[in-house]
């Protein structure tokens, strides 16, 4: 059995996300560098798609890997005000 040493986290909206912030999520520390309005792949007709944040990422550690190494090259994480992340504590 494998003993990760995760990076403690606090749950958080999208909203509530800044550029600059890690995110742990799919066994992979990612770090915000942009930010944008509304969303890739979000239909018009989508009960909050027009509250939906959407921000560019880097890699920057992978504890286990659940995504294909090219998706984790150009991840982005999104969401409304109902999405939840987990943030890494600085």
């Amino acid at each position: 059995m494998t003993t990760f040493n995760l990076p403690p986290t606090e749950t958080v909206t999208t909203h509530d996300l800044r550029i600059g912030d890690h995110v742990f999520t799919h066994g992979e520390v990612f770090e915000l560098v942009s930010i944008y309005a509304g969303s890739v792949g979000v239909s018009r007709t989508d009960r909050d798609a027009d509250d939906v944040v959407g921000f560019r990422t880097r890699l920057v550690q992978t504890f286990w890997q659940e995504m294909p190494r090219h998706w984790a090259q150009d991840w982005h994480i999104q969401g409304n005000a109902h999405a939840r992340w987990a943030r890494v504590h600085s």
